[in-house]
């Protein structure tokens, strides 16, 4: 379910667009925002972006975050993983993972739109 945060300004709807539009030509099968920026918006040291996507599979990992051209003057985590890799390394029972589950905003509706 994808939560639209912007309507208390904590993160607004341009910024979404914006990142959904940087992201659109990976194809993500599904890319979040998660931790402390859903909560603090702009006050938030960085934001965490994770996003899964097939197209990582002709990158060495090290290499994948050239790929990016992420919006605004913001610090990024990014978790920048194929499917296969994800459930690999971030199984279910990590906490890392359950968190995420728990309290994230799916950009879903922002890098498939237009």
């Amino acid at each position: 379910m994808t939560k639209r945060v912007y309507e208390d300004e904590i993160i607004t709807k341009e910024f979404l667009l914006e990142l959904g539009k940087s992201i659109k030509f990976l194809k993500p099968t599904r890319a979040l925002i998660f931790g402390s920026y859903l909560d603090k918006g702009i006050l938030a040291r960085d934001i965490d972006l994770l996003i899964l996507s097939d197209y990582f599979n002709n990158y060495l990992w090290q290499d994948r975050f050239e790929l990016l051209d992420l919006p605004g003057n913001h610090f990024y985590d990014l978790f920048l993983y194929t499917p296969d890799e994800f459930k690999k390394f971030l199984p279910l029972t990590n906490l890392l993972r359950q968190n995420m589950e728990k309290h994230h905003l799916d950009l879903e509706v922002y890098y498939n739109e237009g």
